[in-house]
């Protein structure tokens, strides 16, 4: 994903609008818009799919997060009491709703200033 975002962001022109250069030189008013299209559907796709594969019994039933969550797996010392499903069970549901909300909240929210789909 990182390579594939370098690529786009090395073909566009992308500092033609707010960085240093574009300050010394001039910005110009409006820039293509197909490099933040490509990088918003690359996001858009990435996290739906991880909300799509989370839609499963085992892990909404917070058994993958008490694995991870384990003594001897986990970096977090954690009290018996965290692992009880019904305490864990609100942090997978959380996840795939902050997930699928973020698959919609690229093309909802708009966007940049200046961009223009040419």
């Amino acid at each position: 994903m990182r390579r594939r975002a370098g690529r786009v962001i090395a073909l566009s022109d992308c500092g033609a609008a707010w960085s240093l250069d574009a300050r010394r030189t001039g910005s110009r008013d409006a820039v293509p818009g197909w490099p933040a299209f490509l990088l918003r559907a690359q996001l858009t796709i990435t996290y739906a799919f991880a909300a799509i594969s989370k839609l499963n019994l085992v892990y909404v039933s917070s058994g993958v997060l008490a694995v991870y969550l384990r003594r001897e797996y986990g970096p977090l010392v954690l009290s018996d009491t965290w692992f009880d499903w019904r305490g864990l069970m609100p942090l997978p549901v959380l996840s795939i709703v902050v997930e699928a909300f973020l698959a919609v909240a690229f093309w909802v929210l708009g966007s940049a200033p200046g961009a223009e789909r040419l």
